[in-house]
C-alpha cells in the first residue's frame, strides 16, 4: 500500500467476484487505494479481533463514514452541493422508510453506482449477518445507512419525481 495511507482497508464477502463488483470499492479504485479481499467465512471472525497491523488500523470499506484523507476541491463541492440539493429528498426517504434505514446521506464513495447500503461503524456487517443466518443463529438485522450518489442520473430522476 502507499506510504501515506493511514489505514488498511478490507472488504468481506462470499466470493472474489462479489467483492470485486461491490459499489463500495468505486472510490478506492478511482484513487488507486489497495483493499484486501476477505472471502473466507473465518475471515469475519478473525478480523473482529485483529483491529490493527503494524500500527495501521484495519478499516472495513462497507462500514461507517470513509476517511481517505483530504477530499479534492471537486469532491468537496460535489458533496456540499449534493447535501443541499438532496436535503428534502433524503428526509423524505428517511421518514418513509425509517423501519428499514437508519440514515440517508450523500456519498463520496460512489462514482458509477446510484446508491449503496453501509453499516454503521458499531453494527454487524451484512456478510457476518449472512454467515450467522446460514448457521441458523438468531440475528437481529441492523438498520443500514443509504448512501446516494448525487451525480447519478437515476438519483437525479428520483429527485425530480419527488
Amino acid at each position: 500500500m502507499k506510504k501515506e495511507q493511514k489505514d488498511i482497508f478490507y472488504i468481506t464477502g462470499e466470493s472474489r467476484k462479489a467483492v470485486e463488483n461491490s459499489p463500495h470499492l468505486e472510490v478506492f479504485n478511482s484513487k488507486e487505494v489497495e483493499v484486501l479481499y476477505l472471502i473466507d467465512p473465518i475471515d469475519e471472525w478473525v478480523i473482529q479481533s485483529l483491529t490493527e497491523y503494524e500500527s495501521k488500523k484495519l478499516q472495513s470499506v462497507t462500514k461507517g463514514d470513509l476517511d481517505l484523507g483530504k477530499l479534492s476541491k471537486e469532491e468537496k463541492a460535489t458533496q456540499k452541493e449534493g447535501k443541499s440539493k438532496y436535503k428534502k429528498h433524503s428526509t423524505f426517504v428517511k421518514n418513509n422508510f425509517a423501519q428499514n434505514r437508519k440514515e440517508v446521506r450523500v456519498s463520496t464513495r460512489l462514482k458509477d453506482s446510484p446508491c449503496c447500503l453501509v453499516a454503521d461503524e458499531a453494527d454487524m456487517g451484512a456478510n457476518m449477518e449472512r454467515i450467522l443466518k446460514m448457521a441458523k443463529q438468531d440475528v437481529q438485522e441492523s438498520k443500514r445507512i443509504l448512501e446516494i450518489n448525487p451525480t447519478h442520473p437515476i438519483m437525479e430522476n428520483m429527485k425530480a419525481m419527488y
